[in-house]
């Protein structure tokens, strides 16, 4: 079947439906890099799977929602007042998606803007064939990911399902410190520090995160962090510092998002 023509009829949450969705917004032309827990998990990261979250670029968002729709999704008319569009993590909440769809259950599909999470990501092609770059990678590259381990994530997706792009693990490490950084004085700097509390866990030193890639800012504060050798609050204070001393800052904006009721 091809993949423009994928309809959702309450399939469960497997790599098998993200491949396809993955497949029908290339279909379109519309270039998605996978996000949120199903990416976790595809870097080894034990984690719940209520949701397939998916970065387009920000312009791409209205025709990827109108897609989804089309294939059977049902769009949220809550948006950010429903509390099933946020991650929550030990009672830490996540920033809101700019769009999501209601799947069986709690599950949902989510839809973000790629300046609001990989802004400091060179634009991704819409062909499920453009070569991988050190930033975004394929779900099924064994270079860059784990198999399977019993009581951790599933791992790298099986090379005959649709291509899937994903943030690589260092890609990760500068992007989590970026919208910590960003989102330190508002509700979601402490999600992201927990997301990189699960790199520095399940992805550190099982020999898939290159913290040689990572800019050595961001690398010292990720190392200095994993060691225990210094306080959280002291070492954002340092790299925020470091960064803002840089040639040019690397520091984003994000938008002031209300919170689900």
């Amino acid at each position: 079947m091809s993949q423009s023509h994928f309809r959702y009829h309450n399939q469960p949450i497997t790599q098998q439906l993200i491949a396809d969705i993955a497949g029908l917004l290339d279909a379109h032309n519309i270039p998605g890099v996978l996000w949120g827990n199903s990416m976790l998990i595809v870097h080894g990261v034990p984690s719940f799977t209520e949701d397939i979250s998916f970065i387009v670029p920000d312009q791409a968002v209205p025709t990827a929602t109108s897609t989804l729709r089309q294939a059977g999704f049902k769009c949220c008319t809550l948006g950010h007042k429903c509390r099933f569009a946020y991650d929550t993590v030990e009672f830490i909440t996540s920033p809101p998606p700019s769009a999501h769809f209601h799947m069986t259950g709690h599950n949902v599909v989510k839809l973000f803007e790629k300046s609001e999470t990989l802004s400091t990501v060179a634009n991704f092609s819409a062909s499920p064939n453009a070569a991988p770059s050190a930033q975004i990678i394929l779900a099924s590259d064994l270079n860059h990911l784990p198999r399977y381990e019993p009581d951790l994530g599933e791992g790298a997706f099986p090379q005959d399902l649709h291509p899937v792009r994903v943030p690589s693990a260092h890609c990760l490490v500068e992007t989590y410190s970026t919208l910590m950084l960003r989102d330190w004085t508002n509700d979601y700097g402490t999600f992201w520090m927990s997301m990189l509390a699960y790199i520095m866990t399940y992805v550190a030193g099982k020999g898939k995160l290159d913290l040689q890639q990572v800019e050595p800012q961001r690398r010292k504060f990720f190392v200095d962090m994993r060691a225990g050798k210094i306080g959280t609050a002291q070492a954002v204070k340092n790299l925020r510092q470091a960064l803002e001393a840089g040639p040019i800052s690397t520091l984003a904006h994000t938008k002031a998002e209300p919170k689900a009721q």
